[in-house]
């Protein structure tokens, strides 16, 4: 995986639960996944559909391409968006809420999954 391809899953991740994606056209999923943690740094973080040992999260396989660009635009240019937090403790709050966090922790945005020896790019 890139660079890149990881910055763009963040970005449209960020987007998609900002709450404001209904032009996004969304298309979710449902797989079981495994999130690799051995400590081997070539592995760590890889996302595998595991049938077995899986646990089943939301997938954002799909979004309007021209919809997502526009929306992120339009953000890019909204001055209220930046710096209005007025410290990192407001901000873990903000984080802490059980809704914001459940959407996290389930919902993974173009990773690239791995089924035995594929790669299979959501």
């Amino acid at each position: 995986m890139k660079i890149e391809e990881t910055f763009t899953g963040e970005i449209i991740g960020a987007i998609f639960i900002g709450g404001d994606h209904h032009n996004l056209k969304p298309t979710i999923g449902e797989m079981p996944i495994k999130v690799i943690a051995e400590g081997v740094e070539s592995m760590d973080g890889q996302i595998w559909i595991n049938d077995k040992q899986g646990k089943s999260a939301k997938i954002l396989k799909n979004v309007d391409t021209t919809a997502y660009y526009n929306l992120f635009a339009d953000q890019l240019g909204n001055q209220n968006r930046s710096s209005v937090l007025g410290s990192y403790d407001e901000q873990r709050t903000m984080w802490n809420r059980p809704n914001q966090t459940a959407l996290w922790l389930n919902l993974i945005y173009w990773q690239p999954i791995k089924r035995q020896s594929q790669q299979i790019y959501s």
